[in-house]
């Protein structure tokens, strides 16, 4: 038999809007014979009209098995039904394991089973879920799932509704979990508790016990501390203009 192979190539469309005609023709050329595969493919900030941004990125992702990176970036969605078919897309996919989703659950939608959804997915090694209204209702359920995750490195909920008691939670899945490098947690809803909590997880000076049993792999981010960890590999998180209007841009 032979061996397929093909050259990889980046695709990233941010700022512009583009209207459902466009998006079409995106679609056909972006799967020609001959192209190659694409590896990274970005949508940001792209002032999407009804269903068809995710119609788009959904045509995309399964024709794009070799896809490694995938962002969606402000680019709310307002339905749970959208919502459903991208989450749906991304943890069906065989090798998408980085992912930004900042903003994607717009109007009055809670973001918390479809982060709990990707979570879900074991190939995960980074997601940037902020800005996605997420309320834990006092459900530990993504807590346990990032306590045993095997490959995740860097989670970013920055700007959602955590509070005190999924400080708790977050605690004690990071006593067990000894992958996840970075955890960005900026703009939730902890009072100085919750901020203690998190403080000594990741270093507990009050015994020698409590010293071992801390995580000393995991940085916690944007609270206002940040303690040394024995290593750090650091991971590019692309971000534009935040006042930005796509309509300044278009196709």
């Amino acid at each position: 038999g032979t061996i397929e192979r093909t050259y990889p190539f980046n695709v990233y469309i941010c700022n512009i809007e583009l209207p459902a005609n466009v998006l079409q023709e995106l679609s056909k050329c972006f799967q020609l014979e001959g192209l190659g595969h694409m590896e990274v493919f970005s949508l940001e900030r792209n002032g999407f009209q009804g269903s068809d941004g995710i119609d788009f990125a959904l045509q995309i992702i399964q024709s794009q098995k070799k896809m490694i990176d995938f962002c969606f970036d402000r680019n709310p969605v307002d339905n749970h039904q959208d919502c459903q078919r991208l989450v749906d897309a991304i943890v069906g996919h065989p090798n998408i394991s980085n992912c930004g989703l900042v903003g994607l659950c717009g109007g009055e939608i809670n973001g918390h089973d479809y982060l709990v959804h990707i979570l879900r997915k074991e190939k995960l090694q980074t997601l940037d879920f902020s800005d996605c209204s997420v309320t834990t209702a006092g459900q530990s359920t993504m807590f346990d799932i990032i306590k045993l995750h095997p490959n995740l490195v860097f989670l970013c909920l920055g700007d959602n509704n955590l509070n005190d008691e999924d400080a708790i939670h977050i605690s004690g899945a990071l006593r067990y979990n000894r992958t996840l490098e970075r955890l960005w947690l900026k703009g939730n809803r902890f009072t100085r508790l919750g901020e203690d909590i998190l403080k000594k997880v990741m270093y507990d000076d009050s015994s020698l016990n409590a010293v071992a049993d801390s995580n000393h792999v995991c940085t916690i981010e944007g609270m206002g501390f940040e303690l040394p960890v024995v290593s750090r590999r650091h991971y590019y998180i692309h971000r534009t203009r935040e006042n930005y209007d796509p309509k300044q841009s278009r196709a």
